[in-house]
């Protein structure tokens, strides 16, 4: 508990006088240059600079354990800035279609995962043109299950309506990886799965793409209104 405590008062040493760091933890890439500088406002973390939350952070979890992760990185701290792999911005957005193809946008949701869940999608043509929207709710069920579903039930819309050409987008890379591989029969959605397999196989195209969530914005809110509206089953 010790070494945990010098870790931590090595962090806030850090954080205090702006030193130069990277990578505290997987998944959170980040540097203080020069200490004028906050660290980059994220859109999944509350609404302040990371670098006011790295203790935080830790203190969430188990301390000790945390304090050996972050001292690991102790040793990216004399690394200069400039080793530092720069940040790209590239603008996210909606994809549309080829002419004459449909894209299909879906997207699921869970408040607690597992707990009350919904699934959401809509089907635009090339110009953007809105052609039909659905949302249904779970009372219970984890996120991945909300995904596949909206897949399926967003394919068997689109075959209902007639269209023949689809490109669906799911920013599930989870869920993209099961519906692009043979079926796991002992999967616990193997029968979620079955299904979208059958789908695909009928007489039309469809090819399934990954799309960043921030792109997927439209399929992201019917899928919350599907976790708030309570419907089993919607078509807008």
């Amino acid at each position: 508990m010790e070494r945990a405590q010098q870790s931590l008062r090595a962090i806030r040493w850090v954080l205090t006088l702006g030193l130069p760091f990277a990578r505290l933890q997987d998944g959170f890439h980040a540097r203080i240059e020069d200490g004028r500088s906050n660290m980059w406002y994220d859109k999944w973390l509350p609404g302040k600079p990371l670098c006011q939350l790295v203790v935080d952070y830790v203190d969430i979890h188990d301390l000790q354990v945390q304090a050996v992760q972050l001292s690991r990185s102790l040793s990216y701290f004399s690394s200069p800035a400039a080793d530092l792999p720069p940040r790209v911005a590239r603008t996210v957005h909606w994809i549309a279609p080829p002419e004459g193809c449909v894209a299909l946008n879906v997207d699921g949701s869970s408040h607690g995962n597992p707990g009350p869940s919904g699934f959401g999608g809509l089907l635009r043509d090339h110009l953007g043109n809105w052609l039909k929207g659905f949302y249904g709710h779970m009372v219970f069920s984890e996120i991945l299950q909300a995904e596949l579903l909206a897949i399926r039930f967003g394919l068997l819309l689109a075959w209902e309506e007639g269209y023949r050409n689809i490109i669906c987008w799911t920013d599930s890379m989870l869920a993209l990886s099961l519906i692009t591989a043979p079926v796991l029969k002992f999967h616990k959605y193997s029968s979620i799965l079955e299904g979208i397999a059958r789908l695909v196989h009928q007489e039309w195209n469809v090819t399934f793409k990954h799309i960043l969530r921030e792109g997927n914005s439209c399929a992201d809110w019917l899928a919350k209104l599907g976790v708030q509206n309570g419907s089993t089953f919607v078509v807008v």
